[in-house]
């Protein structure tokens, strides 16, 4: 009886625990397809094809596909200023002869990166030698594209789209990862309005092709995209490194300076140390008669140690 007791006491727990874990492997199964189907969408929004420029294969990092690249014939307008005479009537009416600048407007063939995105959208990099490009990268930062390549020698170069300035929704804050100019206008022949040092922080208001829009608490212009950005964490640790340097060189220029002192006071020591060994002997004798004509003076005697003494006679 005791037996049959026990048996249909284990029958019931093991009916139980069938009914309750199966809801929980099923809730198991489900978030392991959920995991599975989240990780394929993240590698297929991460994975977009490179493509080719003629014979060149250009990394793409986008998430954004490109569907056609080809380069085309453009033009580039330069305006030269140019000195022109121009004949002008002075009050008297006398022609007289005056120089003017003139603008001269001069074309230029240039090869232009067309990039066609699969929604059809187009950007454009002009005036590029994609001859000379080695290793060349897309990417996109902001909503502006950029390709990054290494020239004929190897330095790293990089190209931007052509495209508006682009306002941003909310300002962003953005801090200097090197010593860098602001400047007037996006460009690098504009004056620069100030030079701000490494970590230095702005509110950044704007974008366009390979500049940052700042404003300062006294400054406002246009950073290289280059050298700015929003990861706190790596500006704190390019400062840290900064002070790292700049103490062990102070350091050292300090240590150099003592070495060279102790040289000096090792080297004087030592001359000193040979001149007192050395017995001193007399170098020259002047004699100085007295104006009288007494046949009295003295003798201006000099030693072998550079010391000078004096003898009457």
């Amino acid at each position: 009886m005791k037996r049959r007791v026990i048996e249909t006491i284990l029958s019931l727990a093991l009916t139980v625990a069938m009914v309750t874990g199966a809801p929980a492997m099923t809730f198991a199964a489900e978030d392991t397809a959920v995991e599975q189907t989240e990780t394929t969408d993240e590698a297929d929004e991460a994975a977009a094809e490179d493509f080719q420029v003629g014979d060149l294969t250009v990394k793409n990092t986008t998430t954004v596909k490109v569907k056609n690249a080809e380069i085309k014939e453009g033009v580039k307008e330069t305006a030269d200023s140019i000195a022109a005479a121009e004949e002008t009537a002075d009050a008297d009416s006398k022609e007289a002869t005056e120089e003017t600048e003139a603008t001269e407007v001069t074309e230029e063939k240039i090869n232009n990166l067309v990039l066609t995105m699969e929604d059809g959208t187009e950007h454009i990099f002009e005036d590029v030698k994609t001859e000379d490009w080695n290793e060349p990268s897309l990417y996109e930062e902001y909503g502006m594209f950029y390709i990054s390549y290494k020239d004929v020698a190897g330095k790293d170069q990089e190209a931007s789209e052509k495209a508006d300035e682009k306002a941003f929704d909310e300002e962003k804050t953005v801090y200097a990862t090197t010593k860098v100019n602001v400047r007037e206008e996006p460009s690098t022949d504009a004056k620069a309005v100030k030079v701000v040092v490494l970590g230095a922080e702005f509110k950044a208001t704007a974008v366009c092709p390979g500049w940052i829009k700042v404003k300062g608490e006294t400054v406002e212009g246009y950073v290289s995209h280059l050298y700015v950005t929003e990861d706190k964490e790596k500006v704190d640790q390019l400062v840290a490194e900064q002070k790292a340097a700049e103490e062990a060189a102070a350091k050292a220029a300090a240590e150099a300076q003592a070495a060279a002192a102790a040289q000096a006071q090792a080297a004087a020591e030592a001359q000193a140390a040979a001149a007192a060994a050395q017995p001193v002997t007399e170098v020259s004798r002047q004699a100085y008669d007295d104006c009288d004509g007494s046949g009295h003076g003295y003798y201006e005697i000099t030693y072998s140690d550079g010391s000078v003494g004096y003898e009457e006679y």
